[in-house]
């Protein structure tokens, strides 16, 4: 670059990125955006997780957190290239200012730090120029990190797609919801061989023979889906002047980066931590007798804790209470069709509605104050806060006195009761009247 590309009184440099005010007006547009999706993807995930049994919850999971990764690492980028934006802007409106540059002789530096930055040569027009490419590989290298992440979540999609058509068509359960990861590294397998045999002995193949054009016939197919080193452009340049294994370690270490915040972000959101000096002070804890959790009143809970059993609040008013249990698909139907599996088996005939609600309730042993409660009525219900389905069961209060009462009722587990504290295998509830 010569002096005469940013003369006294030019704005911008001859060999600033024409393409500086498109991304300004991209990132300055999205950015916001970006960040309320992020959290309206939050809400649906952890609305819809409730809901999901084991198998969808873990294909929910991974789609979540390749979309949320996506989201993200677009923002983070729009955020960082706006950034960086910033600082060129300020280096072009200083240079146009003081076109002369520094004037060290003004500077109260010392004669050795002076011949330091005077031997590194590293002028303001030059300074420039690196900003402006900086910006611009960021904002290249942010959409193309994403459109990866997006790119993974159709192919995940697609590949569960199969593997439920399958599992459904040869009744192979074993492929919900691992297989679809089989499935995947079978569909990715031709592709590795063929890339795999090119790098070593492609130059030995003669490029007309049969070899030669069954890999390129590979390449082409593969090509043709969106998979291949030409279907991103932007990798495949910055690669072949930066070097593949440093843009590989930066692609990994970007995308680590984001998934630790995505997956950190989702474990406080389900567990949330007390923040503050609570290190030797207990929490409290569902099902132990010196807690109250407030999951466990309607006026109070939140749609995350959706599978909690919930009374309406912890000062019922009235001659009765409510009580909700809602259905946990991922727990329920094991612990149902042990019980009662006549019932169960059957449970989506209208004859057998009212026999698993009383198999339900029997399950249950729901008790007050520490004695067997009369089996109260169950009805189907669906809770307005979460949408969550479910039995609810009307308690009579009336006669009781005034003071603290104590619901309790069965928990459903993973693991049989005899591994579990008996504090946890029952949740209580308890109220004022």
């Amino acid at each position: 670059m010569s002096d005469d590309d940013h003369p006294a009184g030019t704005l911008l440099p001859r060999h600033t990125t024409p393409t500086w005010e498109m991304e300004l007006l991209l990132s300055g547009v999205t950015v916001f955006a970006l960040l309320q999706l992020a959290g309206m993807m939050d809400e649906a995930f952890l609305a819809l997780l409730p809901r999901l049994d084991r198998d969808w919850a873990a294909l929910s999971r991974l789609l979540f957190a390749y979309s949320k990764m996506s989201v993200l690492t677009l923002a983070i980028a729009f955020v960082l290239h706006l950034v960086l934006r910033g600082y060129w802007v300020a280096l072009v409106g200083m240079n146009s200012i003081y076109p002369g540059g520094v004037r060290w002789d003004r500077l109260k530096t010392g004669p050795i730090q002076r011949r330091v930055i005077e031997h590194r040569g590293i002028r303001i027009a030059d300074r420039i120029e690196t900003a402006d490419n900086r910006a611009s590989i960021v904002f290249a290298l942010g959409v193309t990190f994403a459109l990866i992440l997006f790119g993974l979540v159709l192919v995940v999609v697609v590949g569960f797609t199969i593997s439920s058509l399958l599992a459904w068509l040869f009744g192979w359960p074993w492929l919900l919801p691992n297989g679809v990861f089989l499935l995947l590294a079978l569909i990715a397998l031709p592709y590795a061989i063929a890339y795999g045999f090119d790098r070593r002995f492609g130059a030995r193949v003669a490029p007309a023979g049969r070899t030669s054009r069954g890999v390129a016939a590979i390449y082409l197919f593969y090509a043709r889906l969106g998979y291949g080193s030409d279907s991103n452009p932007i990798m495949t340049l910055l690669k072949s002047h930066v070097g593949e294994r440093k843009v590989f370690a930066a692609t990994f270490v970007s995308i680590l980066f984001v998934a630790a915040i995505v997956m950190g972000q989702l474990a406080l959101q389900m567990n949330p931590v007390a923040i503050g000096d609570y290190t030797l002070w207990p929490d409290a804890e569902a099902g132990a007798t010196d807690s109250v959790v407030h999951q466990h009143y309607r006026d109070q809970a939140g749609p995350i804790n959706a599978l909690v059993p919930t009374i309406d609040s912890m000062f019922p008013a009235g001659d009765y209470l409510s009580l909700f249990v809602p259905f946990d698909p991922k727990l329920h139907p094991a612990l149902l069709a042990d019980s009662c599996p006549d019932i169960w088996n059957v449970a989506a005939t209208q004859s057998q509605r009212a026999p698993l609600l009383e198999c339900l309730a029997q399950w249950q042993q729901l008790t007050l104050d520490g004695q067997p409660l009369e089996t109260p009525a169950l009805r189907y219900y669906s809770d307005p806060r979460t949408a969550q389905q479910g039995a609810i069961a009307i308690v009579p209060i009336r006669n009781l006195a005034p003071g603290e009462h104590l619901l309790s009722l069965r928990r459903a587990q993973r693991k049989a009761p005899e591994d579990h504290d008996k504090a946890a295998d029952r949740y209580r509830i308890a109220f004022w009247k």
